[in-house]
Formats: structure tokens, C-alpha cells, sequence
């Protein structure tokens, strides 16, 4: 393993928190993480240096498991679905990691909870209002995972219910 990264053994390699003698500047990653864009890598970097209280209200820091977990998934899902675009990622409050992708009329949402995924995802009606769908999913669901991102990319033309 080399200096500035660490190794999490249900996850890939990512880099590490500041403060360990191994800081890059900040707002770049400390390392790319192999398969990850750029930009993608910069944002897990970032979210990795967020502290106690980052929204000014109390917030956990995203835990790296959950960070690890997010990156796992994205991988794959690259791997199992032509046309992946790599996702937003966001810190919620309670220390999780949300990926969001927006592709009109359709938006997906994969929240990582310890150890399943919540989804939200929602899409237009005939009459231009909102439907929304939730589902949750264990982390070896990864087949599914994949059939809501087909879903998102017009693919799966109605919601995959299981």
C-alpha cells in the first residue's frame, strides 16, 4: 500500500485524511484512485477532509467505510452498464454518502447506509407532475443496482420493483 492511502478490505484503495504526513493540497486527492475520474477522485478527496460540524449545524464527517462503499459501487457499475456517467457525490448530515445522477425526466438517488442502499428516483408523468419510487437494496445487490441505473438511462422503461 503505498503512503497517503489506505486500504479498506471491502472496498478500494482511497486516499487519506489530512493530518497523516501525507497531504496533498487541498482539494486534490492525495492519489487517482484507479478507474475514477479526475474530478471524481478530487471529490472523494474532499468529502475524506470534512470534520465534525462541517454544515455549521453538527454534521458527522462521511464515514470512509461508507466512502469506500460509494466507490465500490461506481466501479461496478461501470463495469455492468454501457453509458454510466459517473455520479454527484454528496455528504449527508448524518456522516452517509449520496450519489445523484439527473437525466431528464428521470432522477436517481443511491444513499450509502452501512450496509444496504437506499434509493430514491423519480420521473415524469404524462401530465409533466413527479413520481417518485424508493427501494432499498443489501450491497450484493449489485444486478439491481445496475437495472435502476438502466432505468435512469431510458433503458428499463418502467421502474424495477424487484
Amino acid at each position: 500500500m503505498s503512503a497517503g492511502t489506505t486500504n479498506d478490505s471491502r472496498g478500494p484503495t482511497l486516499p487519506t485524511q489530512p493530518g497523516t504526513g501525507t497531504d496533498a493540497p487541498r482539494g486534490s486527492p492525495a492519489v487517482v484512485i484507479p478507474g475514477l475520474s479526475l474530478v471524481l477522485s478530487t471529490k472523494v478527496a474532499e468529502l475524506l477532509e470534512l470534520e465534525e460540524g462541517w454544515d455549521g449545524a453538527g454534521a458527522r464527517p462521511p464515514a470512509p467505510q461508507n466512502l469506500a462503499m460509494a466507490v465500490k459501487l461506481i466501479l461496478r457499475l461501470k463495469e455492468l452498464t454501457a453509458g454510466f456517467a459517473e455520479p454527484f457525490l454528496a455528504p449527508t448530515i448524518a456522516g452517509s454518502i449520496q450519489l445523484e445522477w439527473q437525466s431528464e425526466p428521470r432522477t436517481l438517488e443511491f444513499e450509502a447506509a452501512r450496509d444496504r442502499w437506499l434509493v430514491t428516483a423519480s420521473e415524469r408523468d404524462s401530465s409533466n407532475g413527479r413520481v417518485y419510487h424508493t427501494a432499498e437494496c443489501s450491497t450484493d445487490e449489485i444486478g439491481r443496482l445496475a437495472r435502476f441505473q438502466r432505468w435512469l438511462q431510458g433503458v428499463e422503461p418502467s421502474w424495477p420493483s424487484a
